[in-house]
């Protein structure tokens, strides 16, 4: 069983690894809508959902992990594994899409 301030310790870790990609990811969507289509407003609506999306993820996994079993590898594992869980969620849907309606 983990301690409690492990716990704790482990949480605050994953939440500032979290913040950082978020805002990394953040940036990175207003930089490419700022190319894209030059309207400031537009790149930091974007940039506000992607990189809330992300976070919002991120802390739902770190959650799940640290009730299941909380170890030092959730604050990365966390970080690491919500683009390819968000990559499974796209290929899932246009997937779905790509079946015509009759």
């Amino acid at each position: 069983m983990t301690p409690p301030y492990s716990r704790a310790r482990i949480a605050l870790r994953g939440f500032l690894i979290a913040l950082a990609v978020a805002a990394v990811i953040g940036a990175v969507v207003f930089a490419s809508v700022i190319l894209i289509s030059a309207k400031v407003d537009d790149a930091l609506l974007a940039a506000a959902y992607v990189g809330g999306g992300y976070l919002a993820l991120n802390l739902i996994i770190l959650g799940a992990g640290l009730l299941v079993r909380a170890s030092d590898s959730w604050a990365v594992g966390a970080a690491l594994a919500t683009p390819v869980i968000l990559a499974a969620i796209g290929f899932g849907y246009a997937a779905y899409r790509s079946i015509p309606n009759y």
